[in-house]
Formats: C-alpha cells, structure tokens, sequence
C-alpha cells in the first residue's frame, strides 16, 4: 500500500493521485493522513466514481505517526511544491521509499534513485512508477537505507540544533564584529 501525509489544499497532488489510483488495480490501495479545506471535495470524487482502493484516515496524532507509516509499504508525496516537508522527512527517517514530485522542496531533499524516486507530476508518470515500484526490491532495499542515513545525518535534533547554534553564531559575528 502507498499512503501521503499532508494537508488537502489544491498545491498538494491529492486529486492527481485519486485520478492515478482510480486507475490502478483495486488491490493497490492509497491511504490518505490529514484535514484541510479539500477534504470534503476529495471524499465526493471518490464516492461519485466509486473508487474503493483509497481511504481517508483522518488526522493522525504526532505520537502516532510511526504507526500509521509502518502501515505503509511505500510513502507518495505528490506535491506543485514545499518549503520544507516534515511527511517526507518522517517517512526517510522510517526507511520508506518515496516517489515525490520533482519539485523545488522535494528535490533538494531527495535524489532521484539515492534516497527516494522523483517523478514529473502527470498521470502517466506517476502510474508507470507506482506500478514498476514492486520490480526494484534490491535498489529499493538501498533507497530505504540510504533515506535512513540521510535523514539522520540531516535531520537528526542534534545536528538541526548545531546547525542553528552554527548560524546564530555567524549571524552574531558578521554583525557586531565585522
């Protein structure tokens, strides 16, 4: 199963993916984490086309979070763009392979085939890599242990805060001792 975390706004790739699932083998399901001002509208499409692979499971607490990807075999982050994405970096430092947009936010995030798969985001795109996903269980077991690695040594707490220790310093620096 596939599943995305994140607000239901228009930027994100909800609709795009309902449209891909609702092409997809019904045993190929799509869990759908969140609230947001799309829902409602989301939760009509699949009823009007009577689209059964996709669920809504509503807002998920930060604690359990864990839970809901290991319930996941693979995480799908179809996005027009991010600033900084908190569900991909849960699903990394969870070991899953994402396929995400190739878009700014993500791209800087994941390298296409390192540590997820980037695709264009078109119908036809998205389903030619959700259906080849299966056929790449080696490289996937790498992606999925590359992704752990990167997202420790990026996103662990200790670093971030270094990283923040480090540019409060240099910002201190370049203004009272330059």
């Amino acid at each position: 199963s596939f599943g995305m975390a994140s607000r239901f706004i228009k930027t994100k790739g909800h609709k795009l993916l309902i449209e891909c699932f609702e092409n997809l083998p019904s045993n190929i399901l799509l869990k759908f984490v969140g609230t947001g001002d799309d829902e409602k509208e989301l939760k009509k499409i699949l009823i009007k086309k009577n689209i059964k692979n996709i669920y809504f499971e509503g807002y998920v607490e930060k604690n359990n979070m864990s839970n809901w990807f290991n319930s996941i075999d693979y995480y799908i982050h179809i996005s027009d763009g991010e600033t900084m994405s908190l569900s991909i970096m849960q699903a990394m430092a969870m070991g899953k392979v994402i396929i995400a947009s190739n878009v700014s936010g993500i791209k800087n995030i994941i390298t296409h085939k390192y540590n997820g798969y980037l695709v264009e985001n078109t119908k036809s795109n998205i389903i030619k890599m959700i259906n080849n996903i299966k056929n790449y269980q080696d490289q996937n077991f790498i992606i999925s242990n590359n992704a752990k690695y990167f997202s420790k040594k990026n996103f662990d707490i200790k670093v971030t805060e270094q990283k923040y220790k480090d540019l409060i310093y240099k910002l201190f620096d370049e203004k009272y001792f330059s």
